[in-house]
């Protein structure tokens, strides 16, 4: 449970990562969709980057790596959620669905590249 809290704690942070992201888009009145492309890449990178260094800290067992996976995406899941209820109508199409796509992509890639090269060991001078 204690490797999950730190996964959890950092994927609630994914609308800050989200409104950075489409800032620059915004107007005044309703977003253009640039404002979601730019929020979705930025949530992407942030995904990325956090599953990236989480997976690089465990074993390299599917069992390290299960609470990690669940952390990140169980809150990824929940923010999406409470942007639902807390902002209603066509709020999850606008802002939930982009943030979980991009979010599940990230961690899947950050994943990919903590575990697609084997770590260095150093040799001993024995040998």
């Amino acid at each position: 449970m204690r490797n999950a809290l730190l996964p959890i704690g950092l994927g609630l942070f994914a609308p800050i990562a989200f409104i950075l992201g489409g800032a620059p888009f915004d107007v005044p009145g309703r977003n253009p969709p640039a404002a979601f492309v730019a929020g979705s890449l930025a949530v992407a990178l942030y995904f990325t980057v956090v599953a990236f260094g989480l997976f690089r800290d465990v074993r390299r067992t599917a069992q390290a790596s299960r609470p990690i996976f669940a952390g990140l995406l169980l809150s990824l899941l929940a923010v999406c959620v409470l942007v639902s209820v807390l902002e209603g109508g066509n709020a999850w199409l606008l802002d939930g669905l982009p943030m979980l796509l991009s979010g599940s992509l990230g961690v899947g890639i950050g994943f990919f590249f903590a575990f697609r090269k084997p770590v260095p060991t150093t040799r001993s001078n024995t040998e």
